[in-house]
């Protein structure tokens, strides 16, 4: 299953690639705004998996376009606990469970198989 791995911070974003590659899954990392559009413009993915360390307006935009380009992706949104995603997805998962985000993402991998 290709995923789309959206994250301001490097380190996150890093120990994400490498969690989602030892399971098996085809990882495209995006570190900004500009190289999100350009990677869910340019590349096949069945999920998209937004940091909590993108701000509010680009999860938006972010959620906006992947729906234009890629309708039938799903969505994860990891956010701060207690914090009210700002957008529809299809997950919330909270920063700093790293088991929950891998438990989601297989539960979609298992749907699309």
């Amino acid at each position: 299953m290709p995923i789309v791995a959206v994250s301001y911070d490097s380190e996150s974003l890093n120990r994400r690639i490498t969690a989602f590659q030892n399971l098996g899954y085809a990882v495209v990392p995006a570190s900004s705004l500009a190289s999100c559009f350009s990677v869910i413009a340019l590349n096949n993915y069945d999920l998209l998996v937004i940091g909590a360390t993108v701000p509010v307006a680009d999860r938006k935009t972010i959620v906006a376009a992947s729906g234009r380009i890629r309708p039938e992706a799903k969505i994860v949104s990891v956010g701060w606990p207690g914090a009210k995603p700002p957008v529809p997805v299809d997950r919330v998962v909270e920063a700093g469970d790293e088991s929950k985000l891998l438990a989601a993402i297989a539960a979609f991998a298992r749907k699309s198989a």
